[in-house]
């Protein structure tokens, strides 16, 4: 039996997109794939019809194909499907675009392992916030109105493997119907298979009432949930079904394998700020934060007041902003933050530009075989940082949803050493007690709840 997502990520502590319709031209599967050997199965072939569906199967087949590319491409096999409600016409597909495979030769010394050796992963993590459904809802707010694309609520994204808390709060933010093929008991918002989001608070328990449904899987289930998402009324194929839980397993290995030998102990590690090889490294993200090395506290657990004052003034600079986070490395140093930019996208939120921005910077100094072994030599996986926000998601609002699902994707396994936590926090949301933002937790998913025991602590400031 294939890997469950449980299992996966239980394993992970110990160690493009097709074109709008017609047609959606270009929306062949990628030959890049390092070692498609790895897969039991072959690819399926590209659905018959791509530019529309007439029923929850065709649907379902076009996302298990969407799927296919994110694990071709070197990430997890889950894809998505936005479909107009109306006339099956599908306006997207996007895969899951996590991990990527690093160009042949490059990267020869990108992750040195726990015991020193040098075992570059084939993949490595360009955006953790790069999940299908996350990339549909970004892509419909920023085309809705150049391409006069239908309103939210009349458009369905049908993804492969149940959403997880960053995609059910973009998919609740965009405001778009979700069809649902396969279950997942770990990180999905319907972990518990009942259909009633108990997991979320009010309101946005009634807005995924109201907006998700699970499509009746012939011989597994019956239709659960809103009849309000695309073709509810059609069943999907067992094998289907099947597949689409399958892709997601048989893609994990490697990725939870990649994922863990670029997580080097900080004790392993050189620190960028004093490296007199880092002078790229610094550059690299003072192109993307110019603050980046400006600020360094003794301890990276422990944010002081320089820190806070960085992430005012970022808020104080940038147009629309209230909110901002910052990313202290190990070594205490600043090395990027970034402000909310709601008037560009309400999905553009302070964490999730942040977290994008050190992952995407360092994918790129990795890819380069000019940078890779100094990338090695000082940057890690988050897990051993500090995510600092200026002020603590609203717990009430879709975004803390999403934010604490972008968390979730960033860590993927516990952050070390637990105590102090990796997510703090100067300030609370207006009208929010510290209790209300602490009881979200434990009523979320497994993996954000109990694997990773998600924290949101307070800044206590040095002395």
């Amino acid at each position: 039996m294939s890997a469950t997502r449980r299992q996966v990520l239980g394993w992970s502590a110990l160690g493009g997109a097709a074109a709008l319709v017609p047609g959606l031209a270009g929306c062949g599967l990628d030959s890049s794939r390092a070692d498609s050997s790895s897969s039991p199965t072959a690819p399926p072939p590209s659905p018959s019809a791509t530019g529309e569906a007439t029923n929850a199967e065709a649907l379902a087949a076009l996302a298990l194909w969407t799927a296919y590319q994110g694990e071709e491409a070197g990430s997890y096999g889950i894809g998505g499907v936005l479909v107009d409600n109306a006339t099956g016409t599908v306006l997207q597909t996007m895969p899951n675009r996590v991990f990527r495979t690093l160009p042949s030769g490059k990267g020869s010394e990108a992750s040195p392992s726990a015991s020193g050796s040098t075992a570059p992963p084939a993949t490595f993590v360009q955006d953790p916030t790069a999940h299908g459904e996350r990339q549909l809802a970004s892509w419909y707010l920023a085309n809705r109105t150049r391409l006069g694309l239908p309103p939210a609520d009349r458009l369905t994204v049908v993804t492969s493997l149940d959403p997880c808390l960053m995609c059910t709060g973009a998919i609740l933010t965009a405001g778009f119907r979700a069809g649902v093929v396969a279950l997942d008991d770990f990180s999905g918002v319907n972990y518990t298979g009942k259909g009633t989001f108990t997991d979320l608070p009010e309101p946005l328990r009634a807005q995924a009432l109201d907006s998700f449904g699970y499509y009746r899987v012939d011989g597994v289930r019956e239709f659960q949930g809103s009849p309000s998402i695309a073709y509810h009324e059609s069943a999907v194929q067992q094998d289907t079904y099947q597949e689409c839980s399958d892709v997601y397993s048989q893609s994990a290995d490697r990725v939870r394998a990649a994922r863990g030998t670029a997580s080097v102990p900080p004790s392993k590690l050189t620190n960028p700020a004093s490296d007199p090889e880092s002078v790229n490294i610094r550059r690299a993200f003072e192109v993307v934060y110019p603050g980046a090395f400006d600020v360094s506290v003794r301890d990276g657990r422990r944010p002081t007041r320089a820190v806070y004052n960085a992430l005012v003034a970022l808020v104080a600079s940038t147009p629309g902003s209230t909110n901002a986070v910052g990313f202290l490395d190990p070594f205490g140093n600043l090395i990027v933050a970034a402000a909310d930019q709601p008037t560009v996208s309400p999905l553009n939120t302070a964490f999730a530009l942040c977290t994008r921005a050190y992952a995407q910077t360092r994918y790129a100094l990795t890819e380069r075989e000019i940078t890779a072994p100094v990338a090695a030599q000082t940057l890690t996986n988050p897990g051993y940082g500090t995510f600092v926000f200026l002020r603590a998601p609203d717990p009430f609002t879709p975004e803390v949803i999403f934010d604490y699902g972008a968390y979730g994707s960033t860590l993927a396994s516990p952050a070390s050493p637990f105590i102090p936590s990796a997510f703090q926090y100067y300030e609370l949301p207006p009208g929010v007690s510290e209790r209300e933002l602490q009881d979200v937790v434990p009523a979320l998913p497994p993996l954000y709840s109990q694997h990773l025991a998600m924290l949101p602590q307070r800044v206590v400031e040095a002395p």
